[in-house]
């Protein structure tokens, strides 16, 4: 099969999979931080796209129970969130699509982040054949993953899935700018993965140790040790 259809199968096989795996979540209700975050939070209930409006969203943190805006808090969140009030307000089959495709997407990152580990120096070759069923299985394992559940059903759990969602797109992004020869192509992918990591940044703080984790996939698959 040609690499270009193999992936197309291997992405169909992936939405099926993971909407799949989540079908029943499309009725779970709102639960514990879901309220202040999102159905109690007026400053995301946008009704319009204005300048004013979209930067409020950036300042949708909960000081001391109230809505002072006086500080950034998880932005690139709290602007999805106020996307989806737009779309549908309450209504929570909207929130639970987009947290299934993040999830979809964030999987069908990691699998072509472990294709692009079997090219890097340290494995390359080692694997002859089997690169596409490893990172199949890799990413299949992880998407369906009983750990996953919390992440994609709680809807404020976007949070943490748009943070690996763009973690892990980071480390794609690194892994092609190492792999590519220097020229224009590795100038877009290093912009790709440090805005990556802007956003995974503004979608949760934990992502910090992105850099870190960068600084451990070089020295383990490309220097010699």
């Amino acid at each position: 099969m040609e690499p270009q259809k193999k992936s197309l199968t291997v992405f169909l096989l992936f939405f099926l999979i993971v909407f799949g795996a989540f079908s029943s979540n499309y009725k779970a209700s709102w639960h514990f931080d879901d309220y202040p975050n999102i159905v109690d939070n007026p400053r995301i209930h946008i009704k319009d796209f204005s300048a004013d409006t979209l930067k409020g969203t950036f300042f949708a943190s909960v000081d001391k129970g109230e809505y002072l805006g006086r500080r950034v808090y998880r932005p690139v969140s709290m602007f999805t969130f106020a996307l989806n009030w737009y779309m549908g307000k309450d209504h929570v089959i909207g929130y639970h699509m987009v947290n299934n495709s993040i999830h979809l997407l964030t999987t069908i990152f990691l699998f072509l982040t472990v294709l692009n580990l079997f090219m890097s120096p340290n494995l390359k070759g080692k694997y002859q054949g089997s690169e596409y069923a490893i990172a199949f299985l890799t990413a299949v394992l992880w998407a369906v993953n009983p750990i996953q559940t919390q992440a994609v059903t709680y809807i404020v759990q976007r949070m943490a899935s748009l943070a690996a969602m763009f973690y892990i797109m980071g480390i794609y992004f690194y892994l092609k700018a190492r792999l590519s020869p220097p020229c224009f192509n590795r100038f877009l992918f290093i912009t790709g993965c440090l805005f990556s990591f802007i956003l995974a940044l503004g979608s949760k703080e934990n992502t910090v140790t992105l850099p870190a984790a960068l600084s451990i996939i070089e020295i383990l698959f490309f220097q010699d040790l």
